[in-house]
């Protein structure tokens, strides 16, 4: 119920066949990228995330409470922790 699924979102003009052959491995980068913005408190958030293809999924059973902003977000480990920490990657152009 709580599991979060980002899309990692490509112009679709830049999709190629080939390019989407390295689905997974794009959205491997995505999630190494999020990483600096999702919140932490155990880690378990972080350690449970997997890259699929073209996707990245947070399996937890809270995950959605972070990401949509319900719930409080401390930044003591981790100061640039976000809701939507997929929207916060995409806009650092990281």
């Amino acid at each position: 119920m709580g599991m979060v699924v980002t899309y990692v979102n490509l112009d679709p003009c830049y999709v190629t066949p080939k390019l989407r052959r390295h689905g997974k491995e794009i959205a491997l980068e995505a999630l190494r990228g999020m990483d600096k913005f999702v919140p932490m408190d155990t880690g378990n958030l972080r350690t449970k995330a997997q890259a699929g293809d073209m996707e990245v999924i947070y399996d937890t059973d809270y995950a959605i409470y972070p990401w949509s902003g319900h719930g409080t977000i401390h930044r003591d480990k981790n100061p640039m922790a976000t809701s939507h920490w997929d929207q916060a990657y995409q806009a650092s152009g990281m």
